[in-house]
Formats: structure tokens, C-alpha cells, sequence
């Protein structure tokens, strides 16, 4: 379905003279990531909706997005696998965040998980392919935005920021270092030539 719309959006763009025949191929990709994307994330907020965590979710999403379009990680080889996983990570994130576990446990664990990022950077996917000197620019980025996070996350615990949110936020970065590290032990990424 997702494949059949961004064929027909291409080809529109194409009739319309908006892009050239030759770009066909670059737009159909954008635009299934996208919509799949807005799908996967749409679901997300509908759920946090439900469940009543819509500002919790906002947390979790910022922390984890903001590492995760840096440092990659584990990918499935189909979007509804993707889309399946997504939701039963989200699941998991809205069942811990509703249990009543002490801020130390976590603050725990996003230390484990920030030295785990700070040493990995990120994963050269396939899909991204990056030049020796993007991908070094990605994992500079990745660790720049993990000691913010964290820094931020420092600053939430010594204002007594809501738990809740702090919790959220810290998930996020939890689930960006799980997911780096099951990609690099899965070996889905491309190596470097030298």
C-alpha cells in the first residue's frame, strides 16, 4: 500500500513536470521512508494519547530520535517488522514507565548505556553507506548529543524535574544504546575499506 501511494505521488511529481524522470527513483524512497515514518510515530502518539503519557512520550521521543538518526542501529528488513517492533518497544517503555522503579536504577542504567554510546558512536548501515569522513562526522554528532542529553537529564534529577519524565527521557537513550549494540553484535553494518 505504502509503495503503491509513493508510486503513484512519484510519477504525479513526474506527469507535473516537478521533477525529472531520472529522480523518480530518489523520490519514491523519501517518500516511503517518510510515510512510514509518519505512520510508525503517528501510531505512537495515538497510543501515548490512550494511554494518557502524550508529554512523557514527547521526552522519550526526543531523546531516542535525536540518537537515533545519528547512531542508527538495528533495522528489520521490512517495514511492518519495523512497524511491529516499534510499537512493542513503545509498549515496553509505557509498562516500565507506569511500574515504580527509583530514578537510582535508571540513572544507573543511562550511565551504562551513554558509555556504551560514547565508545560505538554509531553503525555504518547499509542502507546509509557513509564515506569514512560522514561516517566519523555521525558518531562525533551521536556523542555530542549523548553528553546533552545527559547533561540535560542531570540538570531534570537536580530541579526534581517530574520522575516520570525524566524516566521517559531516559528510555529513550536505553533503547538507542540496545539497539546500536544488537546491530553491531548482528553485524548489520558495512565495513570500512581502510
Amino acid at each position: 500500500m505504502i509503495d503503491y501511494f509513493s508510486d503513484r505521488l512519484s510519477n504525479a511529481l513526474v506527469y507535473y513536470n516537478l521533477i525529472g524522470a531520472q529522480e523518480i527513483d530518489e523520490y519514491k524512497y523519501a517518500l516511503i521512508c517518510n510515510i512510514e515514518s509518519f505512520v510508525s510515530f503517528g501510531s505512537i502518539i495515538i497510543l501515548s494519547l490512550v494511554f494518557q503519557s502524550f508529554i512523557p512520550t514527547l521526552f522519550f521521543l526526543v531523546s531516542f530520535i535525536t540518537i537515533r538518526n545519528r547512531s542508527g542501529g538495528f533495522h528489520f528488513d521490512s517495514f511492518i517488522k519495523c512497524y511491529v517492533g516499534t510499537i512493542l518497544i513503545y509498549a515496553c517503555v509505557i509498562y516500565i514507565g507506569s511500574l515504580n522503579f527509583g530514578i537510582r536504577l535508571f540513572n544507573i542504567l543511562v550511565a551504562l548505556a551513554s558509555v556504551s554510546l560514547l565508545l560505538i558512536g554509531a553503525v555504518n548501515h547499509p542502507n546509509m553507506n557513509y564515506s569514512t569522513e560522514e561516517y566519523s562526522a555521525t558518531k562525533e554528532s551521536t556523542r555530542l548529543v549523548v553528553v546533552l542529553l545527559d547533561m540535560v537529564i542531570i540538570i531534570m534529577n537536580y530541579i526534581r524535574f517530574p520522575i516520570k519524565m525524566v524516566i521517559y527521557m531516559e528510555m529513550g537513550i536505553i533503547i538507542s544504546a540496545i539497539l546500536l549494540i544488537l546491530s553491531k553484535l548482528l553485524k548489520q553494518e558495512v565495513k570500512e575499506d581502510g
